[in-house]
């Protein structure tokens, strides 16, 4: 499950993620792949995005 939480105010915008992905499906349901993943992307400071969902894909040959 990913966290995301935002703050809007009329001088600052604030966008904050946790940073653990885990296995959504499989043998590994429910456990660690990594605990220090960026969620957040920034561009050029004006704009922020978060993500969740899939995280990464191990099958060889697809990109994510």
């Amino acid at each position: 499950m990913t966290q995301i939480i935002a703050a809007l105010t009329q001088e600052y915008v604030l966008l904050a993620s946790d940073r653990r992905l885990t296995y959504g499906e499989g043998p590994k349901k429910g456990q660690i792949y990594d605990d220090d993943t960026c969620k957040l992307v920034s561009l050029c400071g004006t704009t922020g995005i978060a993500y969740s969902g899939v995280g990464g894909n191990e099958r060889p040959g697809i990109d994510t």
